[in-house]
């Protein structure tokens, strides 16, 4: 998905909406990695650590994903989030998922 994100803002770059979808998906696909690290099993107080010290480090701007998870105040809001018990972090169940793959084609 985040290649299409990528092709439709290569083909309407002069979209703002297509600049921020890209942006929100960013934002949707850390937090859906966070889910997944919360579901199975970490403590929020050590995935916090975790991502402070990736963060810190200087391999952190070598890497993308890294890089984009420490720019714009994003990394704040994550462990924020991290912290909060009314978080819905249940994947998606394999209808649920089909229903969306067939409803975006």
């Amino acid at each position: 998905m985040q290649m299409v994100g990528l092709i439709a803002c290569a083909l309407y770059w002069f979209h703002p909406l297509a600049w921020w979808c890209l942006r929100q998906m960013r934002i949707e696909r850390e937090q859906a990695c966070d889910d997944w690290v919360m579901g199975s099993g970490e403590s929020a107080s050590d995935y916090a650590q975790q991502l402070l010290a990736l963060a810190r480090s200087e391999s952190a701007t070598t890497l993308l994903s890294s890089a984009e998870m420490a720019r714009g105040g994003n990394l704040e809001k994550r462990i924020a989030r991290l912290f909060q018990n009314n978080c819905n972090r249940t994947p998606l169940s394999q209808i649920s998922l089909v229903t969306l793959l067939v409803s975006t084609i």
